[in-house]
């Protein structure tokens, strides 16, 4: 397993073989590594707000790309993918919602949730559409 220094958490094996998605679900690892950093030095509550503020940012941006991608080369699974991505948002926005509580115990479930999810959606469904897309040039 091939470690990225720059990137923490990145390995080659979590690539997509579609290099801005690649350099897109970066910054996701980056976020993730942010929320991490300020959990281990008793900031994560504090942090919530800010931080999930910006991955509803990222998650917007990187999901109306993927799904304009895949539109655009008529991906046949785009639909589904297009539906996770919808379910992923509203976790986001449940995520706000709790955090305006001050509940300490949330970054440990955002952080546990954002993980699960990168596991499940980045390294599994996402890699569905690689070989479609590299045959298509699109690497």
């Amino acid at each position: 397993m091939k470690v990225t220094d720059q990137v923490p958490g990145w390995t080659e094996e979590a690539s997509v073989k579609v290099k801005l998605f690649d350099l897109q679900h970066q910054h996701l690892f980056k976020l993730i590594d942010r929320l991490e950093t300020a959990m281990s030095e008793g900031r994560g509550k504090q942090q919530m707000e800010e931080f999930l503020s910006d991955v509803a940012e990222y998650a917007w941006e990187h999901f109306a790309t993927e799904e304009a991608v895949m539109k655009a080369y008529d991906f046949p699974w785009r639909e589904k993918h297009a539906q996770e991505h919808r379910q992923a948002e509203a976790t986001v926005a449940k995520f706000r919602d709790q955090a305006a509580s001050g509940d300490p115990a949330l970054s440990v479930h955002v952080l546990h949730s954002l993980k699960e999810w990168v596991s499940q959606h980045v390294q599994g469904t996402d890699k569905m559409y690689t070989e479609f897309l590299n045959a298509r040039g699109m690497c």
